[in-house]
């Protein structure tokens, strides 16, 4: 049920850039882009950030930090990404200004050993929190702290990995170009 979410909410990211009306009013927004380093709890790597002054869509590509010890992925890869989008207060995005963040993806590795050897399953999720952004001439940092709720995950020896809610820490530095 959640990968359907998580797809559904993925294409709800990219419907603005395909309807006229995106078209009509996207020069009336200034749009900077910023490229970075970002983390989502264990997931680090590459962040892509498109903001304007009501909000912005960010997608960040990665490894998961905590699956570098484990020998076979049962679900999933070592790879991770992360999607989501910001809504900033009082429409100042591109200034220092909290925000409400919404994001989706492959947020959590669970551990496990089995028959002597670690295996790792990849868990999709789906969150939201609140956060902080200090803008820069040149860059933004940002910071923000939030909750997700994974999918249950059946491991190979017949167990089933059901957590409900998983805190969540975001942090981010881009660089706009």
């Amino acid at each position: 049920m959640i990968r359907v979410c998580l797809t559904l909410f993925l294409c709800l990211l990219a419907l603005p850039a395909s309807t006229a009306e995106y078209g009509r009013w996207s020069h009336v927004l200034q749009e900077q882009t910023y490229l970075g380093l970002g983390s989502i709890n264990d997931l680090a790597g590459v962040h892509l950030e498109i903001a304007n002054p009501v909000g912005s869509v960010y997608v960040l590509l990665g490894g998961h930090v905590r699956g570098l010890d484990i020998d076979r992925w049962e679900d999933g890869r070592e790879m991770g990404f992360a999607a989501g989008f910001r809504l900033f207060s009082a429409s100042n995005g591109l200034e220092s200004s909290w925000y409400v963040t919404g994001f989706g993806g492959t947020l959590d590795v669970e551990r496990r050993r089995e028959d002597g050897r670690r295996i790792g399953y990849q868990r999709l999720g789906l969150g939201g929190g609140l956060g902080y952004q200090h803008v820069m001439p040149r860059g933004r940092i940002g910071f923000s702290l939030g909750v997700a709720r994974l999918e249950s995950v059946d491991t190979a020896d017949g167990e089933r990995i059901d957590r409900e809610f998983l805190p969540m820490v975001e942090t981010t530095l881009g660089l706009r170009f």
